[in-house]
């Protein structure tokens, strides 16, 4: 499959695997370890598909992975492995009360919430499609990799947000405080979130972003390369439309996020 491919009329197979890695998320919400900053109900990248961390149950670790390339949902657990086809048409809660049931045959009691991470709609899954968004979350992932690298500083993981399906990390700077909308005064590490989002009412195709906080309002006069740009409407910060540089390779994103932390790291640094 070529790099970066293009993600075109794949709507529907995009909303099921939101679906499907919401119930994930919500899984690791019950039952994996807390962590400050919600890593634990994060996915990570791997070469088949998007995996959880092993969380610990009674019987021993569990695992779970969205397999893009065999087209199944895995759950591992010590007893064995449950697999559920990601083409059969479920629902997002329908694979949730699978899992579960799936689960229990394995010895393992899961109770995800879905009351608040179900999902009744109607689902599409397109096997092809699939490939191609894990063939571009790997290319996004590898040059997210070199400029990780470039960024001076502490550094995230990158991880796969089940809330909003998108693949980022973040850097950080200096403290800064700032007026929380419940009107106190709070303290908080300045950033730059960087990420791969599958789409949005700022960008229905789906895009690149880099987004600075604190905001500097005379970012937006600084040049941004190719068709990168600055955005304020419904967030502030900037993007890259992932059609723009389907088939071109890495360079257009890597000049984009060199080109944001350049811009903005100065006045965050610590």
């Amino acid at each position: 499959m070529e790099r970066f491919p293009p993600l075109v009329d794949w709507t529907a197979t995009r909303d099921t695997l939101h679906a499907y890695s919401r119930v994930a998320g919500s899984i690791l919400r019950a039952h994996a370890e807390a962590t400050p900053d919600w890593s634990h109900v994060s996915l990570v990248l791997e070469e088949d598909g998007l995996a959880s961390r092993p969380f610990a149950m009674r019987r021993g670790d569990v695992t779970m992975l969205l397999d893009l390339r065999r087209h199944r949902f895995e759950l591992s657990a010590p007893g064995g492995v449950a697999s559920i086809s990601l083409d059969g048409g479920l629902s997002g809660t329908e694979l949730a009360e699978e899992i579960v049931r799936r689960g229990e045959a394995l010895d393992v009691k899961l109770q995800p919430d879905l009351e608040h991470h179900g999902d009744d709609r109607p689902t599409g899954y397109h096997t092809a499609k699939a490939e191609a968004y894990l063939q571009a979350l790997l290319d996004v992932n590898g040059v997210f990799a070199a400029v990780r690298g470039e960024f001076s500083g502490d550094v995230t993981s990158v991880r796969l947000w089940p809330h909003h399906f998108d693949l980022s990390f973040e850097w950080h700077g200096k403290e800064v405080t700032f007026r929380s909308k419940d009107g106190s005064d709070k303290t908080a590490r300045a950033s730059i979130t960087v990420g791969f989002s599958t789409g949005d009412t700022s960008e229905p195709g789906g895009y690149l972003y880099a987004n600075p906080w604190p905001f500097d309002e005379a970012l937006v006069e600084s040049a941004l390369p190719g068709e990168a740009r600055w955005y304020t409407d419904e967030w502030k910060g900037s993007m890259l439309p992932y059609a723009s540089i389907a088939g071109a390779g890495e360079q257009p994103v890597y000049d984009y996020l060199i080109a944001v932390y350049e811009h903005a790291a100065p006045g965050l640094a610590g």
